[in-house]
């Protein structure tokens, strides 16, 4: 998040149109395997940004203070000889 955030700032030195650069940033989170968490971190990100675009940047458009994400399956190991006892 931090990482698309400075791309933003360094979009917004050029006077190229925020609100484009905006709409075209995605974000990449990674899943791991308590599916409540990860529920919890997408929403949590999706408001994070949406502050972050209204506060920072000036984004009123709502469709720009959108955040669009992808999901990898985290890297967390899941030991399956205790899991299945």
């Amino acid at each position: 998040m931090s990482e698309a955030k400075e791309y933003m700032r360094a979009a917004k030195k050029p006077g190229i149109n925020i609100e484009k650069v905006a709409n075209s940033m995605m974000v990449a989170f990674s899943t791991g395997i308590d599916f409540f968490e990860s529920i919890a971190k997408y929403r949590a990100a999706r408001r994070m940004w949406a502050k972050m675009m209204r506060k920072e940047f000036c984004i009123e458009n709502p469709k720009a203070c959108r955040v669009v994400y992808y999901n990898a399956y985290g890297r967390e190991f899941i030991d399956f000889s205790t899991a299945c006892k």
